[in-house]
């Protein structure tokens, strides 16, 4: 798994990693929860495997900078040099982070 970490996400294409912090009922290390869900219905069907990892919000941010992980979830805020997802993850306005390019 490290060595999944490492490499960029470009070379991992069948794979998606998110990230969040842990989140009652949106997030949990078994995988379990809202946010789990909506990435496995979103990336699940083009035959992707979901990897997530439960890290702070600074870090999630500094990986998605460096390609470690292509999505950062339960952000409200634009964050320079990354795209905000358009619309929230549900009907609050937490949304999803990622790389442009």
């Amino acid at each position: 798994m490290i060595v999944l970490l490492v490499l960029p996400v470009s070379a991992r294409a069948d794979q998606v990693f998110t990230g969040s912090p842990f989140w009652e009922g949106f997030t949990s290390e078994e995988g379990q929860g809202l946010y789990h869900d909506l990435m496995r219905a979103i990336y699940g069907p083009g035959g992707n495997t979901i990897r997530h990892l439960e890290v702070p919000a600074k870090r999630g941010l500094i990986m998605v900078r460096e390609g470690t992980i292509d999505i950062y979830t339960c952000l409200s805020d634009p964050v320079d040099g990354l795209q905000l997802a358009e619309e929230p993850m549900y009907e609050g306005e937490f949304h999803a982070i990622f790389r442009k390019d």
